[in-house]
């Protein structure tokens, strides 16, 4: 449990608050501590964490929280909407990397969210950037795959 923290610890140091792009190599390295965390892990480090460094260094920390909550073996249900409002920004962004990462983290949390819920409050947020607005094809394809992802989840 002890070397959870310290290993957790560095991890949000080199990877989620570094000041360059993480390499893929480091971001591998604490592949075996993600299924380990606990939720309050979650709660209490890793999602303020992630949230407050994908506002303010989205392109930094993209993949590494793809890669974060695809490793975890955790219900992302409680977690689903905070994530998604920020990352839903990215997948509108004009760097096609950034989108497909933002695509990634969303089709992650919709598929570990088992809350019908939590499925549907995602739903609604996705709705409420994509109505109303224009979108140009390459988002409408994006807009296409969000509802297809939260129909498949929802229904499934």
């Amino acid at each position: 449990q002890i070397w959870q923290e310290t290993f957790l610890d560095m991890y949000v140091k080199a990877v989620l608050n570094a000041k360059e792009k993480p390499v893929k190599g480091l971001i591998e390295a604490f592949l075996p501590l993600f299924p380990k965390l606990s939720h309050e892990d979650f709660k209490n480090v890793v999602i303020p964490t992630s949230v407050k460094m994908l506002k303010r260094n989205p392109e930094l920390v993209l993949e590494s929280v793809g890669v974060l909550l695809q490793s975890t073996n955790l219900d992302l249900s409680k977690y689903a909407t905070e994530i998604l409002q920020v990352v839903l920004i990215q997948a509108r962004h004009a760097d096609e990397a950034r989108r497909l990462a933002a695509l990634a983290i969303i089709t992650c949390l919709s598929q570990k969210s088992s809350s019908p819920d939590a499925v549907e409050a995602m739903f609604t947020i996705v709705r409420s950037v994509i109505g109303g607005l224009y979108l140009f094809p390459v988002e409408q394809e994006h807009a296409f795959f969000f509802i297809l992802v939260f129909v498949f989840v929802f229904d499934g």
